[in-house]
């Protein structure tokens, strides 16, 4: 009995056999075509994953951004997203940012878009079977084709750059900070708060402060730092001199109009290195009617104001405003003798103006671009501009020079008196015309470089709507120069 039983068992176990056999042959006859194309579709399928872009370096060639699209692994092969600025803000508004396709639309990025976009792509390769879809466990194959990279290094410095942004960001202001090599006026750092995400600009274009916006490049009024200009062209006429006198009661009739100093009890005798350590107006005004507009407004050009000065096309940089006029008036000249009027100043070129003073009188170009590098740091070509002319007489400067050195000793810059390094500057407040609660909105100012004694930076740093030069900049300088002087010893 069991063995007829398995008997017929094999028999039907043959038979569904033939019967699976004779299926397939149909359907490999009717569809091998499919079946043969499926098989022949299966190989390495390749995808672009991502465009590399060139870096910006620093000029220590330090990467301020980053292009490479990283690959990690976990039960299979994932591309992780390319990001473009590890060092969140450090130099946001300079750099500038790209968009969602690796397109610069922003600050140097837009600028040298061409230059650090190449033919440098990642590829996957990846085994695809019959259905059109990977084949499990058969691996990623990863090709990195160059296509001459090329980067840009910039005269930015990392680590200087970092300490002017801590410094806005530990004082809580909106402004800017400016740092320039005395020697070559090379752009050391650029520091304009707020500060935005470039990873993620959504949120900060949503917000009412403006924090896209590159300060350092954008035009202000220009207060008491601008009796540096006043004071050089008083110099070179020869109509002052480091013993010229002069009397401060408060206030000073000019043309049959008072005038008021910011000392409402007046700074009594004083000669004009007092006057100018002290921020007198009074000693000022008379100082631009003695001289008049047309030559203040003349040693404001010579000194670049008025003008873009970067030396490089394509940024969003104000050139600021020194009045062009057929004739000027009384009046305009003591106003534009403290810097007031009409007279607009970017915190570049306020840097600048202290560059030239602590440089002997020279000005030189000034550079935010080096050179176009390969990623060791071989030049491949140069970019930077370079010429110098003279400004206003070493003699002048050296004057200047000790009047801004007395005022950090003993007049309105006393607060940036320091046990580390020596400072020397001009404050500054200037009156926006503006207006909140009340209250005039004044913007605080302080240029200037140091050591004083042996020049190596020049520094502008600018606190906007806030408090006096005195109260809200100088403190700003005064931890930037002292953070400075720790890494780079001045000797």
């Amino acid at each position: 009995m069991i063995k007829k039983r398995l008997k017929i068992f094999s028999v039907l176990i043959f038979a569904l056999s033939l019967v699976l056999i004779l299926a397939e042959a149909r359907i490999a006859f009717l569809n091998g075509g499919d079946y043969a194309k499926k098989a022949a579709a299966q190989r390495s399928h390749t995808i672009e994953v991502k465009k590399y872009r060139g870096l910006f370096f620093d000029r220590n060639m330090i990467p301020l951004t980053d292009s490479k699209t990283r690959l990690f692994t976990s039960g299979g092969a994932t591309v992780n997203p390319t990001v473009r600025y590890p060092y969140g803000s450090v130099a946001e508004h300079i750099i500038g940012y790209v968009n969602s396709d690796g397109e610069g639309v922003s600050g140097l990025e837009k600028c040298f878009d061409s230059t650090l976009t190449t033919k440098n792509t990642l590829k996957l390769s990846v085994l695809v079977g019959a259905s059109g879809a990977p084949i499990d466990n058969t691996g990623v194959g990863v090709t990195d084709e160059e296509g001459g990279m090329q980067n840009v290094r910039l005269t930015l410095d990392f680590h200087i750059q970092k300490i002017a942004e801590d410094a806005l960001d530990n004082a809580g202001i909106s402004g800017a900070a400016v740092v320039l090599d005395v020697q070559s006026s090379d752009v050391l750092a650029m520091a304009s708060r707020p500060g935005f995400d470039r990873n993620d600009i959504s949120e900060s274009l949503a917000t009412d402060d403006a924090r896209l916006v590159n300060r350092c490049i954008s035009q202000y009024n220009a207060g008491s730092i601008f009796k540096i200009i006043t004071s050089a062209a008083a110099l070179e006429s020869g109509a002052v001199s480091a013993d010229t006198p002069f009397y401060c009661s408060g206030a000073v009739n000019i043309d049959g109009r008072d005038f008021a100093c910011h000392l409402k009890e007046g700074h009594g005798a004083l000669g004009f290195e007092s006057a100018f350590a002290n921020s007198c107006n009074c000693a000022f005004y008379s100082i631009g009617a003695k001289i008049g507009a047309e030559q203040i407004t003349s040693a404001a050009r010579a000194f670049g104001l008025g003008e873009r000065i970067l030396c490089f096309d394509g940024l969003e940089e104000a050139r600021g405003n020194i009045p062009r006029k057929d004739s000027y008036g009384i009046y305009e000249a003591v106003n534009y003798s403290i810097g007031q009027g009409e007279i607009l100043i970017t915190p570049v070129q306020a840097a600048n103006v202290a560059a030239i003073v602590a440089n002997n009188g020279v000005a030189n170009c000034v550079n935010i671009a080096d050179a176009i590098v390969d990623e060791n740091g071989a030049v491949r070509r140069n970019i930077r501009e370079t010429s110098s002319r003279r400004v206003i007489s070493r003699d002048t400067a050296l004057e200047i020079q000790r009047c801004m050195t007395l005022a950090v000793h003993s007049g309105t810059a006393s607060g940036a008196k320091s046990d580390t390094v020596s400072i020397a500057g001009k404050t500054g407040t200037a009156q926006t015309g503006w207006f909140e609660n009340g209250e005039n909105l004044v913007h605080g100012w302080f240029c200037g470089y140091f050591p004083s004694d042996n020049p190596k930076y020049a520094m502008a740093v600018l606190a906007e709507n806030g408090k006096s030069g005195s109260a809200a900049a100088v403190p700003v300088f005064k931890e930037i120069a002292e953070q400075i002087a720790k890494i780079y010893p001045m000797g």
